[in-house]
């Protein structure tokens, strides 16, 4: 619970100092290189975690290690790249944001309900913790985020809102539960060091990369 809690903190500081930066000094591209930056660096762990993952099974060959720098390309660069997209379009730190938000609301609301009313695993094998209330208590924490926050963030209807909320909060509970089972496969509890009580940055940014595809095409279509 901890970490899910320095996970959400950690997210909403580098948001504010990324915000800060762009209004202070009027670099807007500063937010672009930042989201860049740490897609960059949460591929070379999804890699890593392969790379685990196969030594647990069988030793690795030279085909092996590109086959694994391309999936990690594709399941956390493609997504990345998206995410960058929707920061490069008018008003798009805001957009990002927006995403950001209702991904981050559907994770800690499916942690709190989870853990008060939690009792029937949603998936035992992948991840212990995570309960069939937990993940109903985050999507409806994330449709609530997206309905309230829609109007001032994108000027949509509250139906347009409730779409995106759902659409968003779905994939960020896939994406939690895609990255347990990657880790699980490694045999190893964080993705990486690098954040102190967090671990690394897909731990902090799984449930946003899953659902950044689907926020991009629905807040600019």
């Amino acid at each position: 619970m901890k970490n899910r809690l320095y996970s959400s903190a950690a997210l909403v500081l580098v948001m504010s100092i990324t915000i800060a930066l762009d209004c202070a000094f009027d670099v807007e591209w500063f937010s672009a290189i930042l989201i860049a930056v740490v897609v960059s660096m949460g591929t070379v762990e999804f890699r890593t975690l392969l790379r685990l993952r196969e030594q647990r099974r069988s030793p690795g060959t030279a085909s092996a290690g590109v086959g694994r720098a391309l999936l990690a390309a594709c399941c956390i660069g493609l997504p990345g790249a998206f995410l960058l997209a929707l920061r490069l379009q008018e008003r798009g730190l805001l957009l990002v944001l927006y995403l950001v938000a209702v991904a981050k609301m559907t994770d800690n609301g499916a942690l709190f309900v989870g853990r008060l009313w939690g009792c029937r695993k949603l998936a035992p094998k992948v991840s212990p913790a995570k309960t069939i209330e937990g993940v109903c208590g985050g999507l409806f924490t994330g449709i609530i985020a997206a309905v309230l926050l829609g109007p001032s963030c994108t000027g949509g209807s509250p139906g347009s809102s409730l779409v995106f909320g759902a659409a968003v909060s779905l994939l960020a509970v896939l994406g939690d539960l895609a990255e347990s089972l990657v880790k699980r496969s490694a045999g190893v509890k964080d993705s990486g060091s690098l954040l102190p009580g967090i671990g690394g940055i897909l731990d902090l940014m799984d449930s946003v990369l899953l659902s950044a595809p689907a926020g991009y095409f629905l807040l600019t279509l």
